[in-house]
């Protein structure tokens, strides 16, 4: 959620962009032997924090994945579909 950048876990689909593979960071993740990984949405607060919690009880190595279009990026393709219906 910090730049614009598409990235393997993106469904590159969606930009109109064909030809990409899309990877599952959690699949990923997994596939390392790690026993906690979960995937958040950082804007449900309540369930993040939980999440979180949960991460940092757990013995060994946790990963959250947290998962959400980059703000920027958002706002600028609201703004473009606004232009296509205006």
């Amino acid at each position: 959620m910090t730049g614009n950048q598409p990235n393997p876990g993106v469904d590159m689909n969606q930009f109109n962009l064909e030809g990409f593979n899309q990877v599952s960071i959690e699949d990923v993740v997994k596939s390392t032997g790690v026993s906690y990984v979960a995937v958040i949405s950082p804007f449900k607060i309540k369930k993040s924090i939980e999440t979180i919690k949960t991460a940092l009880a757990v013995k060994g190595v946790s990963v959250i994945i947290s998962k959400e279009i980059c703000s920027l990026y958002a706002t600028e393709f609201k703004k473009q579909l606004q232009d296509l219906f205006i």
